[in-house]
């Protein structure tokens, strides 16, 4: 018994000591939030793109038809966002998010009113991503985001037009 209580505390720093190596995550499977930047449009007064109150701009019932986006040199329409929670009626059976690269999108789903979003990008990569959205009264915004590996909406950096640099993963136009 003596000998059991030597040897258990020779092992327990062993088994529980710290490693060499630079990432301790390195070769875990982890789950992690996508990349992507929220837009928000709204008019002069303030108002929402999908509140009863704008009078902006855009169209909201064809916006999919008005609004195109530059990115990697293509010039893309935006994509009208219906997510699928599942496959021929069936869940995925992985418990691993695999990120869906829409573009430019409007999302329906993710909270109380319809927003304008660009992503999904993998959140286990870094990202330095520049995109531009065409509007229909024929003004351009240039987007910008930077987001680090394993924390993509802890890390995001967003700006617009040039300006400067917002830690945030959404932005407000005024259209």
């Amino acid at each position: 018994m003596k000998y059991f209580k030597f040897i258990s505390l020779i092992l327990l720093p062993i088994l529980v000591g710290c490693s060499n190596e630079d990432d301790p995550l390195k070769g875990m499977d982890w789950d992690v939030v996508p990349a992507q930047v929220t837009i928000e449009v709204k008019d002069a007064d303030g108002n929402l793109l999908f509140s009863d109150a704008y009078h902006g701009t855009l169209d909201c019932d064809n916006l999919s038809a008005t609004i195109s986006y530059i990115y990697d040199g293509k010039t893309l329409p935006m994509y009208d966002c219906r997510p699928k929670y599942s496959v021929n009626g069936k869940s995925p059976k992985s418990r691993y998010f695999m990120p869906t690269f829409y573009g430019v999108y409007v999302d329906y789903y993710s909270v109380e009113y319809p927003q304008i979003r660009f992503g999904e990008f993998d959140g286990v990569e870094s990202h330095n991503e520049t995109f531009a959205i065409n509007w229909p009264d024929g003004t351009q915004s240039k987007i910008e985001f930077t987001s680090e590996a394993r924390n993509p909406t802890g890390s995001m950096r967003i700006r617009v037009d040039g300006g400067e640099w917002v830690n945030s993963t959404s932005i407000v136009i005024v259209k």
